[in-house]
């Protein structure tokens, strides 16, 4: 987690793919979110296979996440027979 520390406009993220020995696919299947000063997710993009050394996100290529399921409140009584 990156915090830049006030509200700034991304135009682009960029991903630097560490080297683990011979395997360049360490960030395979990832996801990469963009949060909020409430730390609440904003925006969301998905890697698959990755075999990159260095990729940049276009700002565009992001999607919103799906809404939080509702809440819901289910109050039991038990009675005694």
């Amino acid at each position: 987690m990156v915090d830049l520390g006030s509200k700034v406009a991304i135009t682009e993220v960029q991903i630097f793919n560490r080297l683990i020995g011979e395997s360049k696919f360490r960030l395979s299947n990832s996801v990469v979110s963009l949060r909020d000063e409430n730390n609440a997710e904003i925006a969301v993009y998905h890697f698959g296979d990755v075999g990159w050394d260095q990729y940049t996100i276009p700002v565009a290529d992001f999607t919103r996440p799906p809404p939080p399921p509702p809440t819901v409140s289910v109050a039991i009584a038990i009675y005694e027979l």
